[in-house]
């Protein structure tokens, strides 16, 4: 009893502290990037729910992505709200509570750990990383991505407990709710193999001191790694069936020419080790990062050097540090898809990839550290006082991140002063000037804007209008 009574306060807690720090964004305004396309002038969207409107989730793709539930969600809170922001921003707000929730007993559940899962979860809700994810309307994609993966991982951990075929299905369904919201939840797959490893221990290489499943009473599931891996061969399934039906639907659409780097692999190596790098030092985040097409060598060695050095530490203590290859592996799969190989646009990295990849990160830190305290009570008291601190700073890291999304003026008068070379950001703050009548700041934004990158049109055709209306 005491031991869920402890659950319990600390899921108060998380929610409580959750409310506070990213409160804030139920009087935020939609922003003018992609709130517009995903939301506010998308007719199919803004008028709630309708016939048209359902089929348009299934057939059709915005900004060269494939995602109804994430469509169907935007439509239900037109639907609930109409256009009013704060209801959209409700919704993502309490998927995001949600999904710490589901992460605290994830982690309860495979580890017994409740205080190591319990930081795990406050690091996830709060690190200044997310609060993009959150406080951006149009990013409910990455929100109900989360949502439904984790909860993947929760009813896998159902399954391996007890392998019915309704578990196993439970979990592909979850599965594909996941991949019906942004496709990034085609590496949930590989997370299924590493929680095998640790902390279940279903392989059977596993020995003792890697730890326990948990709570699980009786014996350890083992199982040989292919018989794990035909395991996971039906959550292949519904990642096959998604890359058909969305190429279906992006039958006929004009793609952007978005060709493979020729520095591909440099720029994969250099943007794992800025998310770390942000990771443990996040300051400068912004909406926009520009896209350096010329990487310095040493960056490039420097972070090969760095990955290498985490990978092969990770791969000599395996055995008994199992937390640690999990956790590390976890961060590079996941953020593969969105580690930069393909250009998606102007930028190549984004706060929001980071959402599910710094679960792992979380995880190797967390008990690593923990690891290091040992048993000796001072040490343990003073790990709790750090830790608590550490905490702390990330909330107010957050709640300071969140302010910036207000507004368009607010978001990127702050992007244009860390990255004064955002072509971008310069437009964007131009038309979120001429929005409030400030043609004269707007023709400063839009010029700048055009010096920045005279080849975009865009900024042009802005500039007139501006001096037009100046």
């Amino acid at each position: 009893m005491r031991r869920y009574l402890s659950e319990i306060v600390i899921s108060l807690i998380l929610v409580a502290a959750g409310l506070a720090v990213y409160g804030q964004v139920l009087s935020h305004d939609f922003l003018n990037l992609d709130d517009d396309v995903y939301i506010t002038e998308n007719p199919y969207v803004s008028q709630g729910w309708h016939a048209e409107g359902f089929t348009r989730a299934f057939t059709s793709d915005l900004h060269g992505h494939w995602h109804p539930l994430t469509w169907l969600s935007h439509m239900t809170d037109a639907q609930l709200f109409g256009l009013n922001p704060g209801g959209h921003h409700l919704t993502s707000l309490v998927f995001h509570l949600a999904s710490t929730l589901l992460l605290f007993f994830l982690l309860r559940r495979i580890t017994g750990a409740v205080y190591r899962s319990a930081a795990v979860a406050a690091l996830f809700a709060f690190h200044p990383l997310h609060a993009e994810t959150v406080a951006w309307a149009a990013d409910r994609k990455d929100i109900l991505a989360g949502f439904f993966t984790l909860l993947t991982l929760r009813a896998y951990v159902a399954y391996t407990a007890d392998r019915t075929l309704t578990r196993y299905v439970l979990a592909l369904v979850c599965f594909s709710l996941a991949l019906l919201s942004k496709s990034i939840a085609a590496t949930v797959p590989a997370l299924l193999l590493l929680l095998d490893y640790w902390p279940l221990g279903r392989t059977h290489w596993m020995l003792a001191e890697t730890g326990g499943s948990g709570d699980q009473s009786g014996p350890r599931d083992e199982a040989s790694l292919r018989h794990l891996l035909w395991e996971k061969a039906g959550f292949a399934v519904p990642v096959i069936l998604t890359a058909i039906v969305t190429i279906s639907a992006m039958e006929g659409r004009q793609v952007e020419d978005r060709p493979l780097s020729q520095w591909w692999a440099a720029d994969a190596l250099v943007n794992y080790v800025t998310y770390i790098r942000r990771t443990l030092w996040p300051t400068d985040l912004t909406v926009l990062y520009p896209y350096f097409i010329h990487v310095p060598l040493w960056k490039i060695v420097g972070a090969g050097m760095i990955l290498l050095a985490i990978s092969i530490a990770a791969i000599l203590w395996a055995r008994r540090r199992p937390y640690l290859i999990v956790g590390w592996l976890w961060y590079l799969v996941m953020l593969l898809p969105v580690i930069g190989v393909i250009r998606a646009g102007p930028h190549k990295i984004a706060d929001r990839y980071t959402y599910l990849p710094l679960i792992g990160l979380f995880i190797a830190g967390v008990w690593g550290v923990s690891e290091l305290a040992g048993r000796r009570r001072y040490r343990r008291h003073g790990l709790a006082v750090i830790g608590a601190a550490v905490i702390i700073a990330v909330m107010v890291g957050a709640w300071h991140q969140t302010r910036y999304w207000k507004d368009s003026e607010s978001l990127f008068s702050h992007a244009v002063s860390i990255y004064p070379q955002s072509w971008l950001a310069h437009n964007n703050l131009g038309d979120a000037l001429a929005e409030m009548g400030d043609y004269e700041g707007a023709v400063r934004s839009f010029r700048k804007a055009n010096r920045a990158n005279p080849r975009y049109a865009r900024t042009h055709y802005n500039l007139g209008n501006a001096l037009a209306r100046a």
